[in-house]
C-alpha cells in the first residue's frame, strides 16, 4: 500500500492515538464486556481518516488484560504501519481479511 510524502519526503505512515495507562486509570484502553475484557484505541491514517478498534484479549482476569493491552500497545508501531486502509464505509467484521484484529496476534 501507498501512503502520500510529508512535507520532508518522507512516506507518511499509519498512527495509533492512545494515552498510557495512568495511575489514577490503570484500565485505561481496557473495558468489561459481559465478563470479558477488550482492547480499543484508534488508528490515525495518512489520509486523515481514523479508524477505531476494538480487539477482545479473551480474558476475564484483569491483570492478564493489562498484559495484554500492553503488550499490544508496546508493538502498535510495527503492527499499525502493516494495516491496510479501509476502503468502504461501515462497520467492519473482525473476520474480514483487512480487518485490524487480525494484526494482533500474539
Amino acid at each position: 500500500m501507498s501512503y502520500p510524502l510529508c512535507s520532508s519526503g518522507e512516506m507518511k505512515t499509519p498512527s495509533i492515538s492512545t494515552k498510557p495507562a495512568s495511575t489514577t486509570n490503570p484500565d485505561h484502553n481496557l473495558w468489561n464486556n459481559h465478563g470479558t475484557w477488550w482492547c480499543h484505541f484508534t488508528i490515525h491514517h495518512p489520509n486523515y481518516t481514523k479508524e477505531r478498534v476494538r480487539v477482545s484479549l479473551h480474558t476475564r482476569d484483569r491483570a492478564e488484560a493489562r498484559r495484554q493491552r500492553d503488550f499490544i500497545m508496546q508493538g502498535t508501531s510495527s503492527i499499525v504501519s502493516r494495516i491496510p486502509q479501509k476502503r468502504k464505509s461501515g462497520p467492519e467484521s473482525l473476520s474480514s481479511p483487512t480487518s485490524p484484529a487480525r494484526f494482533l496476534t500474539h
